[in-house]
C-alpha cells in the first residue's frame, strides 16, 4: 500500500482494505458505538491496539506472520506525510504499546524504524526528535 493513497478521511477503510483480518473486531466495536463509527484515532486504538495486544498477551502462540502485516502497515501510516495521519499511528498505537510493559517488550520484533523512533519519544518525552 502506498501511502499517498490514505487520507486522514479514509484511515479507517484503509485499515479494513490492507487488514481485512481486522474486520470482526471492527464490526463488534461498530455494535459497541451504537452502529455509529467514530473517528480514526478511537477506530484504530480500538481496532488495530486491541488486535496486537490480543496476540502478544495471548497465553497461545501469536500469529507472527499476522502481526508482521499489521506493523507493516502501521510503518506505513507511522511515515506518512501528513502529520494528521502519523499522528493516528502514534497517539493510538504506539502510546499504547508503549505503556504496556509485556506489549512493548514483544512488539519491538515488529516494529519498524519510525514505529520504534515514535516509542523512543513517548518512553524518553524529554529526549530531542529523532528524524
Amino acid at each position: 500500500m502506498k501511502s499517498e493513497s490514505i487520507t486522514y478521511a479514509n484511515m479507517t477503510a484503509a485499515l479494513i482494505r490492507e487488514l481485512p483480518e481486522l474486520k470482526p473486531i471492527y464490526d463488534r466495536e461498530m455494535e459497541r458505538w451504537g452502529g455509529q463509527e467514530e473517528g480514526p484515532h478511537i477506530v484504530y486504538n480500538d481496532v488495530m491496539y486491541e488486535a496486537i495486544k490480543q496476540q502478544l498477551k495471548s497465553e497461545s502462540r501469536a500469529d507472527e506472520a499476522f502481526l508482521r502485516k499489521i506493523f507493516a502497515f502501521l510503518e506505513v501510516i507511522a511515515n506518512h506525510p501528513d502529520e494528521e495521519v502519523n499522528t493516528v499511528a502514534h497517539s493510538a498505537v504506539c502510546e499504547p504499546i508503549c505503556c504496556d510493559e509485556v506489549v512493548l517488550q514483544k512488539a519491538q520484533l515488529f516494529m519498524g524504524k519510525r514505529t520504534r523512533e515514535f516509542c523512543a519519544m513517548i518512553i524518553a518525552p524529554n529526549q530531542p526528535r529523532l528524524e
